[in-house]
């Protein structure tokens, strides 16, 4: 005999005794609500750009006190033949100790018209990731919101970031002359070129491909960030790709040593995630046992990975990315980037092609799958 039970009846019953479910509170998995920023010291504040409005960045560099000096500019630097006015950031942010800095680290910021603005700062820290809880405004003496300085974020150890307003930056009509002053210069006597002078550089380049371009069908011409890092060789990561970057976790669940880069499990947020050692997985080589060795936290919800690597040296644009002209699982696209000392083609990482391979992986050496 079978009882058929009614649930709509039963739990219609008067002082039926119910318990809910217990819902384990899952805000801390989440980085649909987090964004990616720069951070940097200067003149012993520490700020932070979002990482989508930065240009690129520049390491140590001589500022030339040249004919762009005066006010709030304290000269330019030339790279890749394009002359960059340079702004001392604490002097322009009103927060920190403003000085000239012999060979400052640089953040690169653009303006309309493809004209570049540069920030002197002390050293680059980081990507770092905020939610939105965790911003406030900044108090009254700083403009309240609204100026440069928009937002702050205080960690629990009292760490104070400033967040800058970079489109309040592009707005200022001062910063806007300055930054119209960026552009081409001629390699004899250092002054702007013409127009038609960079044009015919450009229909030489195209006509020479000694850029390391392959067939022009395969080109898609872009300006995107990049995070370049180091693995046993050199790679490139859309910026949007990478959630955060980490330092190297102390504590880890190891897989069984397979000899394929991947370590192991390691909690981001609660959350166990894949560690995989890029430099073992791609068989380039034993990794740097080094202080400079990051994770980039990058991949899906479902789907993220650590990538262990040597170290990370900086954000940088496109010109442009091409197909690859030699088979890989997640090097299918080679992208061209302007460095400080000469424009390079890198790989470009795919990660979701990457992740993807690591989870089917993952499946395969558990039994539990």
């Amino acid at each position: 005999m079978i009882n058929v039970i009614d649930p709509l009846a039963l739990f219609s019953l008067p002082d039926l005794p119910t318990a809910e479910r217990f819902r384990r509170k899952e805000t801390g998995y989440k980085v649909s609500g987090r964004k990616a920023y720069l951070t940097f010291q200067a003149g012993g504040a520490r700020f932070a750009a979002p990482a989508i409005d930065v240009h690129g960045t520049l390491p140590r560099q001589h500022v030339d006190r040249d004919a762009l000096a005066g006010g709030l500019c304290l000269g330019s630097v030339r790279v890749n033949g394009v002359r960059i006015p340079v702004i001392d950031a604490p002097g322009l942010l009103g927060l920190g100790t403003a000085r000239e800095r012999a060979n400052p680290e640089i953040v690169v910021i653009s303006f309309e018209g493809e004209h570049l603005l540069g920030l002197a700062v002390d050293v680059i820290c980081r990507i770092a990731t905020f939610g939105e809880q965790q911003l406030t405004t900044v108090p009254a003496l700083l403009g309240g919101g609204k100026s440069a300085l928009g937002l702050m974020v205080t960690e629990d150890d009292g760490t104070q970031t400033y967040v800058i307003r970079v489109e309040y930056l592009r707005e200022d009509p001062d910063l806007k002359s300055i930054a119209g002053l960026s552009g081409p210069v001629t390699e004899t006597d250092g002054r702007p070129a013409k127009k038609g002078d960079a044009a015919a550089r450009n229909d030489t380049a195209k006509q020479a491909h000694d850029d390391g371009r392959p067939a022009s069908n395969t080109i898609i011409h872009e300006r995107k960030r990049y995070v370049v890092f180091e693995a046993c060789s050199t790679f490139a990561i859309p910026i949007e790709k990478i959630i955060r970057i980490l330092e190297p976790p102390k504590k880890i669940t190891p897989f069984p040593d397979t000899g394929g880069g991947i370590l192991g499990l390691f909690s981001v947020d609660g959350q166990p995630t894949t560690l995989v050692c890029l430099c073992r997985y791609l068989h380039l080589g034993a990794p740097a046992e080094t202080d400079k060795r990051r994770v980039l936290l990058a991949g899906d919800e479902d789907r993220q990975i650590g990538i262990l690597v040597n170290s990370v040296d900086g954000i940088e644009t496109s010109t442009w990315r091409a197909e690859n002209t030699e088979p890989s699982a997640f090097l299918e696209q080679m992208v061209k980037l302007g460095r400080p000392e000469a424009q390079v083609v890198l790989p470009r990482l795919d990660v979701d092609a990457l992740s993807a391979r690591i989870a089917r992986g993952n499946r395969a050496m558990s039994v539990f799958a």
